[in-house]
């Protein structure tokens, strides 16, 4: 039972600590993940591994979320940061003016796609 606890409270450490660390980036070439301290972890999903990007708003909230549905599978993990429940996606959570995030990130998939 011990051995179990401390996996158990080892993947929920984990998870905050990267929930806390986590920076989003778009690039031309894609959307990378970045978390950890000073150089910490990067992982890049290219745009053209992309197969959809949508926007969710949330009543009495202005940090919406953008769901990646993707053809690869990436080291991040799918989770819901706010609770730490499982997403089915990838995602870019609690977006400071979604509105605006989501349409770069259109763009860059659109030209991607396009090439």
């Amino acid at each position: 039972i011990i051995g179990c606890s401390s996996v158990y409270l080892y993947t929920k450490m984990n998870q905050i600590f990267v929930g806390e660390t986590l920076h989003y980036q778009i690039k031309p070439s894609g959307l990378v993940y970045k978390w950890g301290i000073k150089q910490g972890t990067s992982v890049e999903i290219p745009f053209d591994d992309i197969i959809s990007i949508d926007l969710v708003e949330y009543y009495n909230s202005d940090y919406p979320t953008i769901y990646l549905a993707t053809n690869g599978d990436y080291k991040i993990h799918k989770l819901n940061f706010d609770n730490n429940s499982p997403r089915h996606t990838y995602t870019f959570e609690k977006v400071k003016k979604g509105k605006e995030v989501y349409q770069l990130m259109m763009e860059r998939w659109k030209i991607a796609k396009s090439q």
